[in-house]
């Protein structure tokens, strides 16, 4: 389904049900800013990045099951905002050049299925809310192969299995010493992140940071 399609189906939504927070039932909001700012943390990813919220929040998992499956991109575009001001100046300091952004990529198959990749949605949010520090790029990082959802994938041996190779780079040239920052929705085992991280760098990334909204 297209992101068009998605994009009027929800404004009809809206129409016959207003929204109310996922959080505290506060009408006019998926997530309210309060909620936003008071749902538990997830813990800290790695030293280079992080992640905002505890995946097993009930708010948290029903607002990226809306964004990812509803095509809610509205709640994906808070979540990019957020996620800038809670890490942006962690990467624009002015001793930093230019971070290149980068969602971790839909197979094309599941990208034409969705209408959209979630992780684009957020990364370019995140990009655009400081563009002479940070420059999203969508089409350098792709996804080569097919894969089951990491979510049905219930063995941790068996979901590491399911990723591997699974990522590409397009240009190398364009990755070559560069610092990026890699956006998903949510981090799981790792396993997702970790592989892309080894085939940016195997192109020559000088940095690689991850960023999710939340992890599980």
């Amino acid at each position: 389904m297209s992101s068009f399609i998605h994009s009027s189906l929800n404004q009809l939504i809206d129409l016959i049900l207003p929204r109310v927070c996922l959080g505290c039932g506060a009408r006019g909001f998926d997530l309210c800013d309060y909620c936003l700012n008071n749902l538990p943390p997830a813990e800290e990813v790695t030293a280079g990045g992080g992640a905002l919220y505890a995946y097993q929040t009930p708010a948290i998992k029903a607002a990226i099951w809306q964004f990812k499956y509803r095509g809610a991109q509205r709640i994906g575009i808070r979540f990019g905002q957020e996620l800038y001001r809670r890490f942006g100046q962690r990467f624009s300091r002015p001793e930093n050049k230019l971070w290149l952004v980068l969602p971790v990529p839909l197979s094309a198959a599941r990208r034409r299925e969705r209408g959209f990749n979630q992780a684009a949605v957020i990364a370019k949010t995140f990009a655009d809310s400081a563009p002479a520090k940070f420059h999203f790029v969508d089409d350098l990082l792709i996804k080569i192969k097919d894969t089951p959802t990491q979510v049905s994938v219930k063995n941790r041996a068996a979901r590491l299995a399911n990723l591997k190779n699974v990522f590409a780079v397009r240009e190398p040239e364009k990755i070559a010493g560069q610092k990026i920052i890699l956006i998903d929705d949510v981090f799981t085992t790792g396993g997702t992140l970790a592989e892309a991280e080894r085939v940016l760098r195997w192109a020559g990334a000088n940095a690689v940071s991850a960023l999710t909204i939340a992890r599980g």
